[in-house]
């Protein structure tokens, strides 16, 4: 799911999920309107601060082109 859904379904507002992720609402609002884009490694911060709901993939399918790239393997020991 895209960030802006996510945010808009899961009830966290941009103010708390920026202070999570270290940013601005202002930021996150652009982000999540596909104005300005993440880098590799925040887009895999973020997706960790969305428990994966949103996947690197989903931030960026360009650097992330398959679906599970960048989310952890939950089976793994």
């Amino acid at each position: 799911m895209d960030l802006k859904t996510y945010l808009k379904t899961s009830g966290v507002r941009q103010q708390h999920f920026a202070a999570l992720v270290g940013r601005t609402q202002g930021y996150v609002s652009r982000i999540a309107s596909g104005e300005c884009f993440l880098g590799a490694a925040t887009a895999l911060k973020w997706a960790a601060a969305t428990e994966y709901q949103v996947t690197p993939h989903d931030l960026r399918p360009d650097l992330y082109p398959n679906p599970k790239d960048g989310v952890p393997d939950r089976n793994a020991a």
